[in-house]
């Protein structure tokens, strides 16, 4: 199909840009801020570096939730038809 024909059939566009940047930042949060904590912050209490950890798990886990369903669910744009063109017939039988 041309490019044209698509266009006229995709009613609805996602942006997966921001969708994409929410999961690699909830991912950053869920795994490599736990792992820093690990390797640097060898100075801190058991206890500080367990709260810290399980709270970038949680957060970074509900960034990448949150991410992902604005990018599969939420539109950004929705394309009307044209006011040249005819709305397709609603009593197709």
């Amino acid at each position: 199909m041309s490019k044209d024909r698509n266009e006229k059939h995709n009613a609805v566009e996602f942006n997966k840009g921001l969708s994409r940047l929410g999961i690699m930042a909830g991912v950053f949060l869920f795994v490599c801020l736990p792992l820093l904590v690990m390797i640097i912050g060898r100075e801190m209490g058991s206890e500080a570096q367990s709260a810290i950890i399980i709270t970038s798990i949680i957060i970074g886990g509900v960034i990448v939730a949150v991410a992902v369903f604005v990018g599969t669910v939420i539109p950004t744009r929705i394309n009307d038809n044209k006011p040249d063109e005819k709305p397709p017939p609603h009593d197709a039988q």
